[in-house]
């Protein structure tokens, strides 16, 4: 009993990090100046909408993070980083070159999960910012942009009196040189409770990059091959779920792969490769917050998969279609998906537009999840393509 109650509370203390390191979200799909900009803030219970006066706009790739207190500390389009001020991270020009970042500059990296952010190891004040680039190129005799390498900064929150910033010789070192799916980075914490595994994809193939993150360095990359051969991938996303055994990938080739996964080993297995059930793209994907229930999306249907079922995928159900639902003629569509610190799957929208989609019951069964199409409706002059991901 004494061995069964630690455990709740590692849990617990677990979940209760993750929250706060989430607790604030950096949206807006263009800097409207003199305008502000939208950001969601957990508080009280609730997420709600506060409009600041950021530099940085947020085209696709959004990753932040929080102190444990759930205060701001710096964020990320995956081109620029700024920190808590609204304002330049120090050290941060020119950290993730690339021909995408140069065309993309003023709107922000067009890449689903193009970074992650994770607290150091047995540090208070040190980060890694994990992320990638992409480069123009034909690939399978047609011309288009992809990833070459994997890279890594360590940002100190002690520099810059306080406001962080990344260490001169820790910026820009690459992980992995190969050629990798546009995004689609992920990360989890190892069984240990300290260190994590991050995630990367390679293109054109069936081959996971993991790495292991400790206070020692990042060791890696591991190599394992399982799951679908990738071979177009605009959109990706990968997820785990809340207690780290399960994790999906879908991708814009109109399937998703869905598989255990190992915190200890960091190995992945029994996966199994499941197509749309609409012919249409999988555009996104999420976990409720007991890990039960998979949520797959294209852009115009969401649909439920319980994992607790002996035959998960023989018995999908359709939770919605979209419902005709436009903004000055923009049809207000599906898109990525993020779980929430108050429990609810938030699902961003697949165009421009001031409204994201709520899952409101993500723990319960069928239509009782109750989804909520655009219900949250985002300030005047402020447009969102995306939601950010976390770890």
């Amino acid at each position: 009993m004494k061995a069964r109650f630690t455990i709740l509370i590692l849990f617990s203390t677990l979940n209760l990090f993750s929250q706060n390191r989430s607790n604030i979200w950096e949206l807006c799909y263009f800097n409207t100046d003199p305008y502000p900009l939208c950001e969601l803030h957990y508080q009280n219970g609730i997420m709600d909408t506060v409009s600041v006066f950021r530099k940085s706009s947020f085209y696709i790739t959004d990753a932040s993070i929080c102190d444990t207190s759930g205060n701001l500390l710096f964020y990320t389009n995956g081109l620029i980083i700024e920190n808590k001020n609204f304002d330049t991270l120090l050290n941060s020009n020119d950290f993730n070159p690339g021909e995408v970042t140069e065309v993309f500059y003023d709107f922000g990296a067009p890449t689903c999960q193009g970074a992650v952010i994770i607290p150091y190891p047995d540090s208070d004040s040190k980060y890694y910012i994990i992320y990638v680039s992409a480069e123009y190129l034909v690939a399978n005799n047609t011309f288009e942009a992809q990833p070459l390498y994997l890279s890594y900064s360590v940002i100190d929150m002690e520099l810059d009196a306080g406001n962080g910033g990344i260490i001169e010789d820790l910026k820009n070192i690459h992980l992995v040189d190969d050629t990798l799916t546009f995004g689609g980075l992920t990360a989890v914490k190892h069984a240990n409770g300290k260190d994590w595994w991050v995630i990367a994809h390679r293109y054109y193939s069936d081959l996971y990059y993991k790495f292991l993150v400790t206070a020692d360095g990042i060791e890696g990359p591991f190599q394992q091959h399982i799951g679908s051969k990738i071979k177009y991938d605009v959109f990706v996303q990968s997820t785990f779920s809340p207690d780290g055994s399960k994790f999906c990938f879908s991708n814009h080739g109109g399937w998703f792969d869905y598989m255990s996964f190992d915190r200890c080993t960091g190995e992945f297995s029994n996966s199994v490769t499941v197509e749309s059930l609409d012919s249409l793209s999988i555009l996104g994907n999420s976990f409720s917050p007991n890990g039960r229930f998979l949520y797959v999306s294209s852009s115009y249907n969401l649909y439920q998969y319980d994992t607790w079922s002996a035959d998960i995928f023989a018995n999908a159900i359709h939770i919605a279609s979209w419902d005709n639902f436009e903004f000055f003629s923009i049809p207000v569509l599906f898109f990525m998906h993020q779980l929430a610190p108050d429990n609810r799957i938030y699902v961003g929208p697949y165009n421009g537009v001031p409204y994201i989609g709520i899952i409101d019951s993500p723990d319960s069964l069928g239509i009782a999840c109750n989804f909520l199409q655009h219900s949250l409706k985002l300030p005047d002059h402020e447009y969102t393509h995306n939601i950010p991901s976390f770890a």
